[in-house]
């Protein structure tokens, strides 16, 4: 029956051999699939005026200043801080960023900030 063509009662066409499609969906120009590893883009637990997503530490260094971005990183947890320095690359050693130190990780934001 591979390759034939039914028509279901509705009207809608579909094959009757899905092997062949089960099997090019793990791969991809005959190259197997792997798994990119999940990252959240919403960060949970930081203030509204931070708004939705990763904080950008530039955007909130030229808009409230080296102490206000200062109090804005006091206030978030290192999940959140770890997520600030991996999306805007601020780690390309990628040591700092498997901390468990959140000073560490926001002094390194202040600095990068400069």
């Amino acid at each position: 029956m591979a390759g034939e063509h039914t028509t279901s009662p509705d009207g809608y066409a579909f094959d009757e051999d899905t092997s062949h499609t089960a099997h090019t969906a793990h791969t991809t120009a005959g190259k197997p699939h792997t798994a990119r590893a999940f990252r959240p883009r919403l960060v949970t637990g930081a203030p509204p005026e931070l708004g939705t997503g990763i904080p950008d530490p530039f955007a909130l260094r030229k808009r409230l200043g080296k102490d206000g971005l200062r109090a804005a990183l006091a206030e978030l947890r290192l999940g959140s801080l770890r997520a600030i320095v991996r999306e805007y690359a601020l780690d390309p050693g990628g040591k700092v960023g498997k901390l468990n130190d959140a000073e560490k990780l926001r002094a390194l934001i202040l600095a990068a900030t400069n």
